[in-house]
């Protein structure tokens, strides 16, 4: 249902006080003095958050009739004004900015359903006055939180540009993969700045940062039955990516522009179109030389899961004999997203035996990160080898 305005069309709503007559409800402002001042903070402007509270939620037929706050904003500089309104009860809150104290020209809107945050952006000029309302929609009573930030106006906009259809059926071991327009600043947390839920249930995987690209890896279960894991199959996911001084921040220092959100709708374990499994590349060490048994690096395209590289790999001397051979191996990995600059590094721990032919097996249950217990995210060999396949490759000791 459309949210209207019509609490300050029965009458002029001034700075300090309004009663309003006949059957319109009876609304009291903040007094003049609840002004909003931005302070200089790192190039921009910020405001000391401001905590309030609202005695009385509701509405009547899309209109709000319950309280809400009014306060005033003298902006020093041009910019870009990010809001943020947060609460933490059950209720349901809007914030809406406007030119006029009367509310008559709205310049942008935060009316967000449910008890998700507001976060609210918009250009404005230096000497512009802004009115923000803190209105309540439904719900509980209670207080609130609003934050004001604003960036220079030479900011890059800081966008989401490129994400997957996830509306119609995600499988829960997929990573989800968002493009921005401009890279992602690292080590920022991201937990705290986006909101993915579920009804009864919070998602659960872990969230990383490739230049222009923010990926969720979902957590897996540890068997296929097993129904403890980062995305339910049958719910439906909501996703949103708060702005503003809450929001993700880019290497240029802004912060998300705009709050987007979206749905995950997620379907069963089995990805039919599953992402590519991890390949190894590349050796560096050519298989028609002699190997005296020094370290050989296996180059290999995607992430994976180091705890399935431990102890799986290992030497097998194939002169009849088939005998493991003691290994040290260990796993470098320069990113855990998108791309990958993954090398698994295989050395004998003890001397070899000499003139021997020694078999280095990498078997398919080393696994990318994007798949615990799937088969097809198994490691395989270059080319167009079946994912879990393995590799394996022959050298000749001295």
């Amino acid at each position: 249902m459309t949210r209207g305005w019509t609490i300050f069309s029965a009458c002029i709503v001034v700075v300090f006080a309004c009663a309003c007559g006949g059957t319109g409800p009876v609304v009291t402002l903040p007094p003049a003095g609840d002004a909003i001042t931005l302070h200089p903070l790192n190039g921009g402007f910020s405001a000391a958050p401001i905590v309030g509270s609202l005695d009385s939620v509701s509405n009547d037929d899309g209109q709000y009739t319950g309280e809400f706050d009014h306060f005033q904003l003298e902006v020093p500089e041009d910019g870009r004004l990010q809001f943020a309104l947060t609460w933490f009860h059950d209720a349901d809150f809007d914030l809406l900015i406007t030119s006029d104290a009367g509310g008559s020209n709205r310049l942008a809107e935060g009316l967000r359903d449910g008890d998700d945050p507001e976060y609210v952006g918009l250009p404005v000029s230096k000497n512009q006055t802004v009115h923000v309302f803190v209105v309540g929609w439904e719900g509980e009573p209670g207080g609130y939180t609003l934050e004001a930030i604003l960036l220079p106006p030479e900011s890059v906009v800081f966008d989401v540009i490129a994400a997957p259809d996830t509306s119609t059926g995600w499988p829960r071991n997929r990573p989800i993969v968002f493009g921005f327009n401009v890279p992602v600043e690292p080590g920022q947390s991201i937990e705290d700045k986006i909101v993915f839920v579920a009804p009864g249930h919070q998602a659960r995987g872990t969230w990383c940062i490739e230049a222009n690209n923010l990926v969720f890896l979902p957590e897996l279960p540890n068997d296929p039955g097993d129904a403890n894991v980062g995305l339910i199959p049958g719910l439906t996911y909501t996703v949103q990516f708060r702005s503003g001084a809450k929001g993700l921040r880019a290497t240029t220092g802004e912060y998300l522009t705009n709050v987007v959100t979206g749905e995950v709708v997620v379907e069963g374990y089995e990805d039919e179109n599953p992402e590519r499994p991890p390949r190894v590349i590349a050796i560096d060490h050519d298989p028609s030389d002699p190997w005296s048994g020094s370290p050989i690096q296996f180059f290999v395209d995607n992430a994976l899961l180091p705890a399935t590289v431990t102890a799986q790999i290992f030497l097998v001397e194939t002169d009849g004999s088939e005998t493991p051979l003691p290994t040290t191996t260990s796993l470098s990995q320069e990113h855990v997203c998108i791309s990958i600059d993954a090398r698994i590094v295989v050395e004998p721990a003890a001397a070899l035996p000499p003139a021997s032919t020694i078999r280095i097996r990498i078997p398919g249950t080393v696994l990318g990160i994007s798949g615990e217990i799937d088969p097809r995210n198994g490691l395989t060999g270059p080319d167009d080898s079946p994912a879990g396949q393995g590799i394996a490759i022959e050298l000749a000791t001295p």
